[in-house]
């Protein structure tokens, strides 16, 4: 990886974080299992204690929740 290559990862991996932490613990669990540890819809049911509808629900509104942050995010930082 170049140099810039690796610092603009850094920049993202930070800007991911300061996002997530920004989420409803709840919410944040669902998107790490599902996104970061590659679980099933049904997996994250059983160990949330719910329906895998219901998880996919919760998945669809806080991917949403997330992108509009992200997009809120890139527009501030436009010159």
């Amino acid at each position: 990886d170049a140099p810039c290559d690796c610092e603009a990862r850094l920049v993202n991996s930070v800007i991911v974080r300061q996002l997530l932490a920004e989420i409803p613990a709840k919410q944040r669990t669902l998107l790490v299992l599902r996104e970061v540890n590659g679980m099933s819809i049904d997996e994250i049911a059983e160990i949330v204690g719910s329906s895998a509808e219901a998880v996919r629900k919760q998945l669809w509104r806080v991917r949403k929740l997330f992108g509009k942050r992200l997009q809120q995010h890139l527009t501030e930082d436009e010159p």
